[in-house]
């Protein structure tokens, strides 16, 4: 791997929710992506309700794995509040 950490291009993350779990980068042009999952060997917990925040505003596409989402963009938005299901994954793509 080459190439200098800038630190201003940190995405500082805090694990709030239990069984959330995430992965967070920047590409050159400074936008961000994020994918979560939710995962628990126990089949019976619930949906979460989540928030992020990427210390600034912005437009993001929403891409889902679900129940009902096989990996499509299903909304653009600059709202970062969603549920997510049992064993889903969402990944947010900064525009």
């Amino acid at each position: 791997m080459s190439g200098s950490f800038v630190e201003e291009n940190e995405i500082p993350a805090q694990n709030n929710l239990e069984n959330i779990y995430s992965l967070c980068g920047v590409d050159k042009n400074v936008k961000a992506t994020v994918i979560l999952t939710y995962y628990n060997d126990n089949d019976d917990l619930s949906v979460k309700n989540i928030t992020i925040d990427l210390g600034k505003e912005g437009s993001y596409e929403i891409y889902r794995v679900d129940n009902h989402h096989n990996g499509e963009l299903t909304e653009i938005t600059d709202n970062l509040s969603f549920e997510i299901g049992l064993f889903g994954m969402v990944l947010i793509r900064e525009k």
